[in-house]
């Protein structure tokens, strides 16, 4: 059985697991968690 999930590049919703413990509590999918890391590297950076 092969399973089908037309979600777009980033939308992976996270787990339970990985949820606990963000401070961010908006971040509900990977590519979002993506995009604030990255924020926060160019933050650093600077």
């Amino acid at each position: 059985m092969t399973i089908e999930l037309n979600e777009s590049a980033g939308a992976t919703p996270l787990t339970p697991d990985e949820l606990r413990g963000l401070k961010a509590r908006h971040i509900t999918t990977r590519g979002e968690l993506n995009e604030l890391e990255g924020e926060n590297i160019i933050e650093g950076l600077s």
